[in-house]
């Protein structure tokens, strides 16, 4: 897919995206599709769905090295489609308390995790969350992380003004 596809997929109406894509999941403010076996995009249903979708581009292309191997990658971005790497979601509770249990003793882990929700103003309930996380590579990966804190709100609506990569 180039750039010139993406900027069409990003027009279709919800009815078109449901007749081409396969459907993954939804959340309050997006949709999720495969794209291909190797990618997902991500549909906003509303303002906040586009917001989130500035979020996670952000977060995904700012973040240290160190705390991007704990991100899904972002790969595309317009505030009207956000296309990422496809992982496996945890969706199963007993899954995700074994994913939690891998990283029991690295203090590193939660340090980073830590760092990564105050540092880019992340709320800790979605990061927490067992649908938040998946399986790309064989690594745990947050797969949703577009929801701000509080603190988040207002520091994204000055950050995100238009898409900061493609």
């Amino acid at each position: 897919m180039n750039d010139d596809d993406l900027m069409k997929i990003s027009a279709f109406s919800q009815k078109k995206l449901f007749k081409s894509f396969v459907y993954l999941g939804e959340g309050g403010a997006r949709i999720v599709f495969a794209l291909n076996n190797d990618l997902v995009i991500k549909v906003p249903k509303n303002k906040f769905g586009i917001f989130q979708n500035g979020i996670e581009s952000y977060v995904f292309h700012h973040a240290e090295e160190r705390l991007k191997k704990y991100l899904c990658p972002v790969t595309w971005y317009t505030p009207e489609l956000l296309v990422a790497v496809r992982a496996i979601p945890i969706d199963d509770h007993e899954e995700y308390l074994k994913c939690l249990r891998t990283f029991c003793g690295n203090i590193t882990f939660y340090e980073d995790i830590l760092t990564l929700s105050k540092t880019y103003f992340l709320a800790k309930d979605d990061i927490r969350a067992t649908s938040s996380w998946g399986i790309h590579d064989g690594k745990k990966v947050l797969i949703d992380y577009g929801c701000p804190s509080k603190r988040g709100h207002e520091f994204y609506k000055h950050q995100i003004t238009e898409p900061d990569s493609r």
